[in-house]
């Protein structure tokens, strides 16, 4: 509180907005943390903290929503006690904008998730529901497809399917089958890392690496780390016999690679895998169902049952930004973090609304792609720009969208809220673009979703430097170090940069 009120009396505008986001995270989180830690004081403490910043929902909520109990306040007499003072009354803490729109512009990244986890003796952390059913079906020997979003924890919930193989004997063999030598690196190294076994014969140990150009403990481990071809020649191969006998189960990882760029061997070890239960991993299947059944049915006469689990739901949002440098392209003089202030200054890494990519009749005809999700404060925006183009005339049922009133008696927003408030405006938003009085709002609202980053691209063609094409392999040459620069100073670093062709 006293970091934001030194703000406030420093700067004309407000907009370090790290601060009061911290401070209503820390609000709930004590509420719904530490519920024993309230007593009737400290409850007035908390409701007094959020009516000086202006967050009135937010208040009600916890007032109407909190009870404290006789017992916390005969308990709590016989902690230390401590004085909490607030900023001078003459300070203007208010946020100055509801507090519905607040958490969504500002503190989407902090809303508490429900991922429906809970204790399981199997693994020494809580998994979501969809991990549940991978446990399960390891430990009934069974196969599923798993496609979940990136992060979510696909790979980490394999780890108990090698740790059950370990577990079980010193002859069984779990094969990591990944699409590329720096996936099966990177596999290697956390299994080196997680598991550790005694032997009672010394010439047995936990991994295995096996690729084309390099190779080690591939005829000695229990858990073998591969790319396809090379698990293909294994099976296919007379004097392997024995080891493929002991393989209890194979991993798959990236398993939507079938197909691409010559991985047709992915397709083939599918077929030859009949009889080991298989966990096949993806973030990017558009057709599960069908995939699914189509390794199902090569599985369901030679082996166990095949599962489908899915999950949509991704802990970290995924919120797209451009980079449109302005020419001639230079080092900024600061690589440390700047003040907020100065941060917001730069405009070359361009905050990206991804409908604004989609043309009408791509809307009228399929709708929107099921994988397009909008970010809480692209949920605002949408909202604002279709408002601005209705003018006086919304539709009926568009204004009870308004943030403000949408989530007025929710007080304190969860991602759970988020993601409801985006489906229904997603809808919404679908429907107007097919009806020919609101098609018009919608074609307006693309065009103005993409007006910066439109006129940025433009005036990235006209002040190239001379002969630099810029959308050429030569410009993510020349752009590469300013950029990275522009990130250090904005700190968003450390990054992690993908170069699709080596």
């Amino acid at each position: 509180m006293e970091l934001w009120a030194e703000h406030c009396k420093t700067f004309n505008v407000k907009n370090d907005w790290i601060i009061p986001v911290e401070i209503l995270h820390q609000v709930f989180y004590i509420v719904q943390n530490i519920p024993n830690y309230l007593d009737d004081k400290r409850k007035e403490n908390l409701i007094e903290v959020l009516n000086r910043l202006k967050f009135t929902n937010c208040k009600n909520n916890l007032e109407r929503n909190v009870k404290v109990s006789n017992e916390n306040n005969e308990n709590n007499e016989n902690l230390p006690s401590f004085d909490f003072n607030l900023p001078e009354d003459s300070i203007d803490l208010s946020i100055e904008m509801s507090d519905a729109r607040f958490q969504m512009l500002y503190a989407g990244h902090l809303m508490d998730r429900n991922t429906n986890s809970m204790d399981d003796p199997r693994v020494p952390f809580k998994p979501d529901d969809w991990q549940v059913e991978v446990l399960d079906v390891i430990d009934k020997n069974e196969s599923a497809l798993i496609c979940c979003p990136t992060s979510s924890g696909k790979t980490f919930i394999s780890f108990y399917a090698m740790e059950k193989v370990l577990r079980e004997s010193d002859d069984g063999i779990l094969v990591y089958v990944a699409p590329t030598k720096a996936l099966v690196n990177q596999v290697t190294a956390e299994i080196y890392g997680r598991f550790k076994k005694n032997y009672k014969h010394g010439n047995k140990t936990t991994w295995g690496i096996y690729t084309r150009e390099y190779r080690e403990n591939h005829e000695k481990c229990q858990i073998l780390v591969t790319v396809p071809q090379i698990l293909e020649i294994l099976v296919l191969s007379p004097q392997r016999i024995s080891w493929a006998r002991n393989i209890k189960r194979i991993i798959f990882d990236e398993v939507h690679m079938i197909g691409l760029d010559g991985e047709e061997h992915y397709d083939r070890l599918l077929l030859l895998s009949k009889s080991s239960p298989i966990l096949a991993l993806s973030a990017t299947i558009g057709n599960p169902e069908t995939f699914h059944k189509w390794i199902a049915k090569s599985k369901e006469i030679h082996g166990p049952p095949m599962r489908l689990i899915k999950s949509t739901k991704r802990f970290s949002d995924l919120q797209p930004y451009v980079y449109l440098p302005r020419f001639p392209l230079t080092l900024p003089s600061k690589t440390t973090v700047n003040s907020r202030e100065q941060q917001q200054q730069s405009n070359n890494i361009i905050l990206v609304n991804p409908l604004f990519s989609l043309s009408m009749n791509t809307l009228k005809e399929h709708g929107l792609p099921s994988d397009m999700t909008l970010v809480p404060s692209q949920c605002v925006q949408l909202w604002n720009v279709m408002k601005k183009h209705m003018g006086n005339n919304s539709p009926d049922g568009f204004d009870k969208l308004d943030p403000d009133i949408y989530f007025r008696d929710i007080g304190y927003i969860v991602k759970d809220d988020a993601d409801r408030y985006e489906q229904e405006l997603k809808k919404v938003f679908i429907n107007y673009a097919k009806d020919d009085p609101t098609n018009k709002i919608i074609k307006s609202t693309i065009e103005e979703l993409g007006t910066e980053v439109k006129n940025r691209f433009i005036e990235l063609e006209s002040t190239a430097t001379d002969g630099l094409d810029v959308y050429g392999d030569k410009f993510p040459e020349v752009g590469i170090m300013p950029l990275l620069y522009e990130l250090s100073a904005q700190d968003k670093l450390p990054a992690i940069l993908f170069h699709f062709n080596r």
